[in-house]
C-alpha cells in the first residue's frame, strides 16, 4: 500500500518554492486509518493549479509514458533554467515499510528541456528498533546536458551491479540517453525497470524478452558466482529498489487519478472522459472517451465493464442529484475497421422522471460529476486511493459540494487534494485539512494557526485577507475603485 506523504515544489511555474504535506500519512510504524484530504485555496494565479499540473507531470514519469516537452517548457520560473518535484511516499509492502523520497529535476536550454537529475532514496524501518534507519540513496541519474551521458550513482555500487555484465550495461547506458530524446524518465521508464528485473533475477539476457517471467526467481547458480560486492549491492540497493519500483509503477497507474483543467474543457466540449473499473482483471482500469454528439462505438468485450461502471456512477448520481441516472443504450451494432471486432453502438442517457434525454443535454456540472464519480468512490474505499482534482466546486452546488467533502472527510479511506475557490467548505473541514495559497512566490502554501473548533474559518481568512492579520499575505489587494475604471470604456479609443 502506498501513501503520499508530502510533495515539494522548487521554481515551478510561479512557486519559487511550495510544500503541501498530508497529515494523516506522516511517516509510522503504520499508516493512520482515514481519508488524508487537503483543499487549497488562494486568489486567482496563486500557484493552486501548479500543484495539480506537476501531480500529473509525476504520474506522466512514474506510468513510463511521455511527456509533452512543450509544456514542460512552460513549467519553469521566471528566469530560471531548472524545476525540481519532490513527493515523499509511506510504502507498505506487508514485509517492509518504507519511507521513499523520489526528485525529478527538469533543466532546459534554449527550446529544449531534459530531465537532468532522478533520485530514489529510502529509510526502512526496523521493527526490532521500532525507529527508521538512515537515509540512503537507491539510485540517482544525473545528466549535465540532453547530449551528454547519464551517470549512475552511487557509483561504487551500481559500477558492482553493472560490471556483471558487460553487455547489459553498455545496452542499459545507450538505453538511457534514448530515453530522454523520448521524453520519457530514464529511471522509470519500462525499458529501465526490464534492465533491473535482469539484474535482479541475474538473468543478464532477460532484458532482452518481451515480457519478464510472471514468477520471477533468482539465479542462484549465477548469483553464487558474483562477487561479495555484488552482493551486498544487490542485497542492500537493487532489492528494494526493485521492490518499490514495483509498487510506484502499480500505484500511480491504478490508484492515482488526476482531474485537471483539461478534463473540466472536454466536460464544457461534450466529452464524457472517465476511467472505469475492468471487473474482468482484478485491480486493473480502463479509459473511457466519448463524443456525447454521435454514438459511442465500443466492443462487445468491452462493453460489460462499461455497463458496470456506468451503473456504478448512476447510483452515486442518484444520491447527489436525487430523481437522476445514468444509463447507456444499445442502439446498433458494427464492425471496426478491421472487420474483426464486433462492437456496440450506443448513446450514453440521462433520466429523470421517466424521461430520456441525451447526456449531452445535461448541465455541465452533472456531466463533471459524472466524470470523477468512480475516482471519488476509489478515494471513499481504498486506503491507497489517491485523486487529484482542479476546481472541484466549478459546476457544483456548493451546499452539495460541502456535503460531499464532510462524507469523504469522516467516512472514507484514501487520500484527495483539491483546488477550490468556493468558501464553504472552509465552513466544513478542519484548518489542518486547507491550505491557503500566499503572495510570497518563496513560501507559497500555509496553514492557519491557532484556529479553534468554535471558529468560522472562512470568517477568519475572509478577515484576515481584509486586515492581513494572519502573519502572512495572503492576498495582492484589489482596489474596487481601479476596478471600476478599467470597466469603463467612456473615451477609450
Amino acid at each position: 500500500m502506498v501513501r503520499i506523504v508530502q510533495i515539494a515544489l522548487h521554481d515551478f511555474k510561479n512557486i519559487a518554492f511550495g510544500e503541501i504535506a498530508f497529515t494523516k500519512s506522516k511517516p509510522g510504524s503504520a499508516f493512520v486509518p482515514g481519508t488524508d484530504v487537503i483543499g487549497i485555496y488562494g486568489q486567482n494565479g496563486s500557484g493552486k493549479t501548479s500543484v495539480i499540473e506537476a501531480i500529473d507531470l509525476v504520474k506522466t514519469l512514474m506510468t513510463g509514458a511521455a511527456y509533452d516537452r512543450q509544456k514542460v517548457l512552460d513549467c519553469f520560473y521566471p528566469g530560471k533554467d531548472s524545476f525540481s518535484i519532490d513527493i515523499e511516499f509511506n510504502i507498505d509492502t506487508a514485509d517492509e515499510l518504507f519511507l521513499t523520497f523520489y526528485t525529478v529535476t527538469f533543466s532546459r536550454r534554449a527550446d529544449s528541456a531534459w530531465i537532468s537529475h532522478e533520485k530514489m532514496a529510502v529509510k526502512q524501518f526496523n521493527v526490532d528498533k521500532d525507529k527508521w534507519g538512515s537515509k540512503r540513496t537507491l539510485v540517482e541519474l544525473v545528466q549535465e546536458a540532453p547530449e551528454s551521458a547519464a551517470e549512475v550513482l552511487p557509483r561504487n555500487r551500481w559500477s558492482h551491479l553493472l560490471n556483471a555484465d558487460q553487455q547489459l550495461k553498455m545496452s542499459m547506458l545507450v538505453s538511457l540517453g534514448v530515453l530522454q530524446r523520448g521524453n520519457m524518465s530514464p529511471m522509470l521508464s519500462i525499458q529501465t525497470v526490464k534492465y533491473l528485473i535482469s539484474l535482479f533475477a541475474c538473468d543478464f539476457n532477460l532484458y532482452m524478452k518481451e515480457e519478464p517471467p510472471e514468477q520471477l526467481q533468482i539465479n542462484e547458480a549465477v548469483y553464487e558466482l558474483q562477487s561479495a560486492s555484488f552482493k551486498s549491492a544487490h542485497q542492500e540497493i537493487l532489492t528494494p529498489l526493485y521492490c518499490l519500483l514495483a509498487e510506484l509503477g502499480l500505484y500511480f497507474r491504478y490508484r492515482v487519478n488526476v482531474f485537471t483543467t483539461l478534463a473540466n474543457a472536454t466536460c464544457s466540449l461534450n466529452v464524457l472522459s472517465m476511467d472505469i473499473i475492468d471487473d474482468r482483471v482484478f485491480g486493473q482500469k480502463g479509459h473511457l472517451s466519448v463524443n456525447l454528439f454521435k454514438p459511442a462505438v465500443i466492443k462487445d468485450d468491452d462493453f460489460p465493464a462499461v455497463s458496470s461502471a456506468i451503473k456504478r456512477v448512476s447510483g452515486l448520481i442518484g444520491t447527489l442529484v436525487p430523481g437522476l441516472s445514468i444509463e447507456v443504450k444499445v442502439i446498433g451494432s458494427q464492425l471496426l475497421d478491421k472487420g474483426d471486432s464486433p462492437a456496440k453502438q450506443v448513446e450514453f442517457l440521462s433520466c429523470r422522471n421517466g424521461v430520456e434525454i441525451p447526456l449531452r443535454c445535461e448541465s455541465e456540472g452533472v456531466r463533471k460529476l459524472i466524470s470523477f464519480s468512480l475516482c471519488l468512490m476509489e478515494v471513499h474505499s481504498y486506503s491507497d486511493a489517491f485523486l487529484a482534482i482542479d476546481e472541484l466546486d466549478s459546476g457544483v452546488f456548493e451546499f452539495l459540494l460541502g456535503q460531499l467533502l464532510s462524507v469523504l472527510e469522516s467516512f472514507g479511506k484514501g487520500q484527495l487534494l483539491f483546488t477550490a475557490h468556493n468558501l464553504r467548505v472552509l465552513e466544513l473541514l478542519p484548518a489542518s485539512e486547507i491550505l491557503l495559497t500566499t503572495a510570497d512566490p518563496d513560501n507559497r502554501f500555509v496553514r492557519f494557526k491557532g484556529v479553534k473548533p468554535t471558529n468560522n474559518m472562512r470568517d477568519q481568512y475572509l478577515r484576515a485577507i481584509s486586515l492581513g492579520d494572519s502573519g502572512q499575505r495572503l492576498y495582492d489587494s484589489t482596489d474596487r475603485y481601479s476596478i471600476d475604471a478599467a470597466l469603463c470604456l467612456d473615451g477609450d479609443e
